[in-house]
């Protein structure tokens, strides 16, 4: 019984850096991707089409990683776009044709990918249209109408498609215990070997 409380006050610090220990890889183990929000926005550029500015929200995007969005929506549109579909917001992501919904995001950018959806509208397969770097090329586009006549049509693709981070992204919880256990395991080094 002595000698173990001898050896206790050694004990208790191995104790202290295997729990130490054990909240970091707790912590590393629940670090989970966090979904991201992106505004957009393009601007007619051609002299036939109507001028203004479209914006909206691509959301649900991960860092670092490829893939689509949970849902694209159209926030405002210039007053000489006739829409048939309302004012908005419109969910491009319900609409029944989609050919491309793939994003890239890259330190908290998103740096490649498009979006390409159609809608029916009076029977007619592409009555509304948003590209958002889309079609295979570059170009950030939309119509709202079914008449395919006024729209709005902005060239240059991915960079006038301005996609900005919508806020400022919180740390996770898993994140805040990440670096609990990291300050718990530079405590227990520094008692152990008195730095």
């Amino acid at each position: 019984m002595e000698n173990l409380l001898v050896h206790l006050p050694v004990r208790l610090k191995s104790m202290r850096l295997i729990l130490a220990l054990a909240i970091s890889g707790i912590a590393l183990s629940s670090v989970s991707a966090k979904a991201d929000d992106f505004s957009f926005s393009f601007t007619n550029t051609v002299w036939y089409a109507v001028p203004g500015t479209v914006t909206g929200e691509i959301l649900g995007l991960t860092n670092n990683a490829t893939g689509p969005a949970a849902e694209v929506l159209i926030t405002s549109f210039p007053s000489g776009l006739n829409s048939v579909l309302g004012s908005g917001p419109i969910n491009a992501m319900l609409w029944d044709q989609q050919y491309q919904n793939s994003f890239t995001e890259s330190g908290g950018q998103v740096t490649a990918g498009g979006f390409w959806a159609n809608d029916t509208i009076n029977g007619w397969s592409q009555g509304a249209q948003l590209y958002i770097n889309g079609d295979g090329g570059p170009y950030n586009f939309l119509n709202l109408d079914g008449t395919d006549a006024l729209y709005v049509w902005g060239d240059n693709g991915l960079a006038a498609a301005n996609i900005k981070p919508l806020g400022t992204p919180t740390p996770e919880p898993s994140s805040f215990l990440l670096a609990l256990g990291f300050a718990g395991v530079l405590g227990a080094f520094r008692r152990k070997f008195g730095l």
